[in-house]
């Protein structure tokens, strides 16, 4: 959670993950045995964009370490619209409503924070195993509408609160943020769904949303239309409108790994004969207009320097790179080749991969060198995936998962790269991933 973002009273920090029930680097939520801290995202996430979203829903990820637990009487809870800050360290809103569990007086409550006077306006008693150890859980307000506004507290999915408020005192508008009293908890994927004033979700954003869906010319997703002959993927159903859907029927095609990625199956190349195909078709002819690609995927083989993702012949050959320890991206045109800055960490960990025609490589939302290599036209050769084919012979096989495939034809705009980095962020449960100041590493893109 990017400090700029946020008020940053708090003085929590980030540390990485001592439950081992979160995702990377989390965030210490701590508060004394007597002392409250807030802290309130008052800029949208990756802008300058002051935070003035009336209705939505606040959510986050919370563990405690299974060694060390240290919050009998502590109290944590979410902060919606929240507004007229007080000073003094730490700096506490005036006006919001929160929404919380207390492990000291057994109770979840919903309270109106009125020029600095906190009402409790609704309470209940304590759902079961909410704070227990050793496992992750979500705590999730919900606060949309006007007259009444509906306050609605939800603890690993179960309503602990259903309240409407429609007095003189009611809140129209503020930022969402976080409240605990205490004792100390971590904290992962903070983030806020915009609801309707009638607390719809709005539809989310996917890769047929691009600017030009036309210029999908391949979408491939392993959750979706994938035919298995034995246990081997025969045919991969395209979801774009091109129709260039992927088969294999001279070699082995991958295996399916079952809810192996955020509970969405992924497919499995053994890095050593297996792959699939799309004949060639006009939408894959890309003459003039250059070629981008997007992946979810995770490299596993670090014994190939080379391993081909998404090939055309000679034409265009997108490919992840390993030297020694280190792995990236690569695109050649058969002759000249451009390649990613390589890490140490692109080894059995999955990452969001673009390469933008005429622009630079990325990996999970950050720039990793600049790429201008732009592939002829190509009008008789299909496409292969998971290795390389170079005058109808297959080589440099790739080893490792694959979840989503995209090849769009021409460079993709900035902003459809980041609704592509941030939905499938959001999709395969890597938001953690994204830089702290891109635009949808808190929300999931929506349309």
């Amino acid at each position: 959670m990017a400090k700029s973002n946020w008020k940053g009273s708090s003085g929590w920090g980030a540390i990485d993950d001592p439950t081992n029930f979160l995702s990377g680097r989390v965030l210490v939520v701590s508060a004394g045995a007597t002392q409250t801290t807030e802290d309130y995202l008052e800029q949208i996430v990756g802008t300058s964009t002051e935070f003035n979203i009336a209705h939505y829903c606040v959510k986050m990820d919370y563990a405690f370490t299974p060694t060390s637990y240290q919050f009998e009487a502590g109290t944590l809870g979410l902060i919606a619209r929240a507004s007229n800050y007080s000073g003094g360290s730490p700096s506490t809103a005036q006006d919001a409503y929160i929404a919380s569990f207390s492990n000291k007086d057994s109770s979840v409550d919903i309270i109106r924070r009125k020029n600095n006077v906190d009402s409790t306006i609704a309470t209940a008693g304590l759902p079961p195993n909410i704070s227990s150890t050793s496992q992750k859980h979500e705590i999730k307000f919900k606060c949309y509408g006007t007259s009444p506004t509906t306050l609605q507290l939800y603890i690993d999915d179960e309503i602990a609160i259903n309240i409407g408020d429609n007095t003189t005192s009611e809140l129209t508008s503020g930022d969402a943020g976080i409240h605990v009293q205490g004792g100390t908890v971590y904290a992962d994927n903070f983030a806020v769904i915009e609801y309707t004033s009638t607390g719809q979700e709005p539809a989310l954003w996917d890769p047929s949303s691009v600017t030009t869906p036309s210029n999908l010319s391949i979408w491939l997703r392993s959750d979706s239309g994938v035919s298995l002959t034995g246990s081997n993927v025969s045919s991969w159903t395209d979801k774009g409108s091109n129709s260039n859907n992927a088969t294999n029927s001279l070699g082995s095609g991958p295996t399916v790994l079952s809810a192996a990625l955020n509970g969405y199956d992924t497919l499995l190349f053994n890095g050593t004969n297996q792959y699939l195909g799309a004949l060639d078709s006009a939408s894959l002819d890309l003459n003039s207009s250059g070629v981008s690609f997007v992946f979810m995927i995770k490299l596993t083989k670090t014994s190939a320097s080379s391993q081909g993702l998404v090939t055309k012949e000679a034409t265009y050959l997108s490919s992840a790179e390993s030297t020694g320890t280190l792995g990236g991206l690569a695109l050649s045109d058969g002759s000249s080749t451009d390649s990613s800055t390589l890490e140490n960490t692109f080894f059995n960990n999955w990452r969001i991969c673009v390469i933008n025609k005429s622009d630079k490589f990325y990996v999970n939302g950050s720039e990793k060198g600049a790429t201008t290599v732009v592939p002829a036209a190509d009008n008789s050769n299909g496409v292969v995936i998971g290795a390389k084919n170079i005058s109808s012979s297959f080589t440099d096989f790739f080893g490792g998962e694959i979840a989503e495939i995209i090849v769009h034809a021409g460079q993709i705009s900035t902003g459809d790269r980041q609704k592509l980095e941030g939905y499938m962020a959001h999709r395969y449960g890597v938001q953690s991933n994204l830089p702290s100041t891109h635009p949808y590493r808190n929300f999931a893109p929506t349309v």
